[in-house]
């Protein structure tokens, strides 16, 4: 709570030196943040994932402006990232005309959990893929979260025809799995 109070401080008052202290704030994590969203979303261009930085960290001065209980507060990075994935994700999703809900049918196991487990399982999930080696990381990426069909898969990545994106995808996806047990083993979110 003190900490949300000193950021709370900072961030409404009108001081020349506060002002400083929002400007480094929001410096400091430009380009992790910027970084963070590309990584986690490949197709996020750099001039889209500053925009996203720049609503992100307007969203938390806000809510640490009116007072809102935060529960990330004293690692506001960490809260700041947080507002940012959410956001990257509604971008993305807006932009392509989906709904904003990822398609992880091949996990019925996240489905109808608990809010805050299926979210972790969510965030595995992704980090996961986006620690693949390229080609299962695109196929899945296009899959999973950009819904595109086999065939435009298969000639955006220029496989020789569907079957092979097919075999390719699912290749991974056993790859995929194998890692997500035991990183879910070790969340202690499965037995």
């Amino acid at each position: 709570m003190e900490l949300l109070n000193k950021y709370r401080d900072i961030f409404t008052s009108s001081q020349t030196d506060t002002q400083r202290q929002i400007t480094a704030f929001y410096n400091a994590y430009k380009h992790i943040f910027i970084a963070y969203i590309r990584r986690i979303n490949p197709l996020i261009d750099e001039m889209t994932a500053q925009d996203i930085y720049q609503e992100s960290f307007l969203a938390m001065y806000e809510a640490v402006r009116d007072g809102n209980q935060i529960e990330l507060i004293n690692n506001p990075g960490a809260y700041l990232l947080g507002i940012g994935r959410k956001k990257a994700y509604k971008f993305f999703h807006k932009q392509n005309n989906l709904p904003e809900t990822n398609s992880l049918e091949d996990f019925p196991e996240i489905a109808e959990e608990d809010t805050e487990v299926s979210n972790l399982k969510q965030e595995i999930v992704h980090q996961s893929v986006t620690e693949m080696d390229e080609r299962c990381k695109e196929i899945l990426f296009l899959y999973y979260w950009h819904r595109k069909k086999i065939h435009e898969i298969a000639a955006a990545l220029n496989y020789t025809n569907e079957v092979s994106a097919k075999n390719r995808k699912s290749a991974c996806m056993k790859k995929l799995k194998i890692v997500l047990i035991e990183k879910f083993k070790i969340e202690g979110l499965i037995l």
